[in-house]
């Protein structure tokens, strides 16, 4: 399937997608109002990349690396990219979160995690777009992230408010050198539970 965004076609596959084709509006409204223009953007937990590529075709970052650990869905970011003649501008890697990630420094990072830890839901664990078991890639992502950020970058990830609260991050995120900016809401039109973390590194 395609999803058309300005001058970008996003290829995908619906059981792909765990929101990003809902919430990437968000993103954009929320990177333009706090953020702005950067150089270079990275997806975590990318899927299909909704969020990147929309970042891209905004304008909002020149350069963009995305990464996922399902394989069907970095073959649908690498389409994209080949259909879109995005190569001089645009990775895409598979990676058990950054475990498989070369080290390089980003002005912003976002994503869409899994909302829900393996207690809070009755979906099945084969649904790695859902569940988090424990936290665990939360936790791995924090505590690693940082050597992949620029100074003043900045990390923005939506959140579930239906599997956890911002509270719920906090020490893992104090924990790895990094701090809360801002926790913002998600404003879509229908009534949402969605939730924005904005993090920055602690330069103190």
């Amino acid at each position: 399937m395609i999803h058309q965004y300005k001058n970008t076609n996003i290829y995908y596959e619906p059981h792909l997608d765990g929101g990003g084709i809902e919430v990437y509006p968000e993103f954009l409204r929320i990177i333009k109002e706090k953020i702005g223009k950067v150089d270079s953007a990275f997806e975590f937990c990318a899927g299909t990349a909704f969020i990147g590529f929309s970042l891209l075709a905004d304008k909002i970052c020149e350069r963009l690396t995305l990464a996922d650990i399902e394989e069907e869905s970095v073959e649908c970011c690498k389409k994209t990219i080949k259909e879109n003649n995005l190569g001089d501008i645009v990775l895409a890697y598979q990676s058990d979160c950054l475990k498989q990630m070369p080290v390089q420094k980003y002005d912003l990072v976002v994503g869409n995690p899994p909302h829900f830890s393996e207690h809070q839901t009755n979906l099945p664990q084969t649904k790695i777009i859902n569940v988090d078991k424990n936290w665990e890639i939360h936790k791995s992502f924090y505590t690693n992230i940082g050597k992949y950020l620029n100074s003043e970058g900045s990390i923005l990830l939506v959140e579930n408010g239906r599997g956890s609260s911002p509270e719920l991050f906090y020490d893992m995120i104090n924990e790895s050198g990094l701090k809360v900016a801002e926790v913002l809401k998600c404003n879509l039109n229908r009534p949402s539970k969605f939730y924005f973390m904005l993090v920055k590194k602690n330069n103190l």
